[in-house]
């Protein structure tokens, strides 16, 4: 299954926001930005594996910080319960780098988009 684009509601830990896929290219690069803390939109660099249905990408929340945060997800749908609008979910963990280190850096995080059929 190919990676819906478009816009997705994204809980990120309890920030919720969207999460903008404009787009996917043949080499599964990621044309997307998320916004959370509006009205500030944050660049994502990132990449689609079709085959494992995986999405990793990196949300740039500072270019001059090295205060980012690394986002692993997995893709599924309920298209077998609801096949004319089907809501396809990423889900999955994302890692907080940042300078000094902290008792916690890893959080869930969750994004789903519902597909009119």
């Amino acid at each position: 299954m190919s990676l819906p684009t478009g816009t997705w509601q994204i809980d990120a830990n309890g920030f919720r926001g969207e999460l903008h896929i404009n787009s996917v290219d043949s080499q599964g690069n990621l044309n997307a930005d998320v916004v959370i803390d509006a009205p500030r939109v944050d660049q994502l660099i990132g990449l689609w594996d079709e085959g494992s249905q995986k999405i990793t990408f990196i949300r740039v929340i500072n270019p001059t910080s090295p205060v980012n945060q690394i986002y692993t997800g997995f893709l599924f749908d309920n298209f077998r319960d609801q096949p004319t609008n089907p809501t396809y979910t990423l889900t999955g963990f994302f890692e907080v780098l940042q300078g000094v280190p902290s008792q916690r850096t890893l959080y869930g995080w969750f994004a789903q988009i519902t597909i009119p059929g």
